[in-house]
């Protein structure tokens, strides 16, 4: 009976630590006033405590090799730390990075081994978060100049990246990767054989949500995605059409991206700037691309095995940037906790995908994905991405 009613605490306290990081973070933010880093911290104590209160409640602990890998990861970092005398505030502070993917997926195994009867609750949350994105979006869009001014958030927000909808503040990039995690739940869904409800407008709704907003990452995402469904349906459909539609789509698609400001201008940088010499002019100018910093810091940088230590990048305590304010999860970790480190978030992030159950193919779209999210954002420094991956658990078998 006990054990009954500790279980039923759990639940409340999963769903208390899900509604807090998609439903009220941005408004908790961005109105009250607590900081991201404060909030995203308190989070993950939150998500600890979770995990203890299950121990003490089952006196198991889940080992696996996410334990290890993870662990692997803090000592790496500890020791980068240690080497360069980063301090034991930012080594506390940088250890997120490591927790964050360590406590999410510990909690996506917890649920299954608990066999927690969440299913249809979770459902309608992460359904009722999808569907408000929407509305807020528009209204952050076109009421910027009146929402400005009720801010009580402790950083600058510019109007491009006002549009984060009920995630945390500026997280644009964790509210796109939110929308295509449930928008695969739904195609895995499909795909395995389920029927889910409205699945054509929600696909078409969580589309127009993400082409309005500014995420240019997650537009290119859906466009990717949308297209290698559709192939894969094709050709179930249509046998060798199917590759005839998809070279036609991969035409047309690729005509409408050079179109594209934003996107044209990237492929531009790729294709023309991506040299040694261009790469230095970019980063020493203050006009670079996160593919030109990469370039910089394997060329006119030592090579970094142990890296700089935690936020040499990004010191987090004065709130500077050391040369460039294009950062993202692997620039991080590479020039703070080096290619060792770098390679342990890599396997982790592997780890992550194989553990969902997924078909091969769409396995390696995911993998696919959230390394381009790695490449653009701190992917597992955000606990709202990491916890979105809890829509792709078992979807696929």
């Amino acid at each position: 009976m006990l054990k009954i009613k500790l279980i039923t605490i759990y639940k409340y306290l999963l769903l208390g630590i899900i509604a807090l990081t998609f439903l009220f973070s941005g408004f908790i933010q961005y109105f009250i006033g607590v900081s991201s880093t404060l909030y995203t911290l308190g989070l993950t104590a939150y998500a600890g405590l979770l995990i203890v209160f299950d121990i003490l409640l089952r006196r198991k602990v889940i080992v696996n090799r996410f334990i290890f890998v993870y662990l692997f990861l803090i000592i790496i970092i500890t020791v980068s730390a240690v080497i360069n005398k980063s301090g034991l505030l930012k080594l506390l502070l940088y250890l997120n990075f490591a927790l964050i993917p360590l406590f999410t997926s510990y909690l996506m195994k917890l649920n299954n081994v608990l066999k927690v009867d969440l299913k249809k609750t979770l459902s309608n949350v992460f359904l009722t978060t999808a569907l408000i994105q929407l509305p807020i979006i528009l209204i952050q869009k076109y009421g910027y100049n009146f929402l400005i001014g009720l801010s009580r958030a402790n950083q600058k927000i510019a109007s491009v990246d006002f549009m984060f909808g009920s995630f945390a503040v500026k997280a644009d990039h964790a509210l796109g990767f939110f929308l295509i995690m449930y928008m695969l739940s739904l195609i895995f869904k499909k795909r395995s054989g389920e029927n889910p409800k409205w699945f054509y407008f929600l696909i078409a709704y969580i589309s127009i949500t993400i082409l309005i907003m500014e995420s240019n990452l997650t537009k290119l995402v859906l466009f990717g995605v949308i297209s290698f469904y559709f192939y894969l349906w094709s050709y179930k459909k249509i046998g060798v059409l199917g590759i005839v539609v998809l070279f036609l789509m991969a035409v047309l698609g690729f005509n409408l991206m050079i179109k594209s400001s934003f996107i044209g201008n990237e492929i531009y940088q790729i294709l023309n700037r991506f040299s040694p010499e261009d790469s230095y002019k970019a980063v020493t100018r203050g006009y670079e691309k996160r593919p030109q910093v990469v370039v910089y810091q394997l060329n006119y940088e030592p090579f970094k095995w142990i890296g700089n230590g935690p936020y040499d990048y990004y010191d987090i305590i004065k709130g500077e940037f050391k040369k460039t304010i294009h950062f993202s999860q692997i620039i991080w970790f590479y020039n703070d906790i080096g290619i060792i480190g770098l390679l342990v978030a890599l396997m982790a992030a592997l780890l992550i995908v194989k553990s969902l159950n997924l078909r091969r193919e769409s396995m390696m779209v995911l993998l696919m994905i959230m390394l381009l999210y790695l490449f653009m954002s701190n992917l597992f420094g955000d606990i709202s991405m990491m916890l979105s991956l809890m829509l792709l658990s078992n979807k696929e078998g």
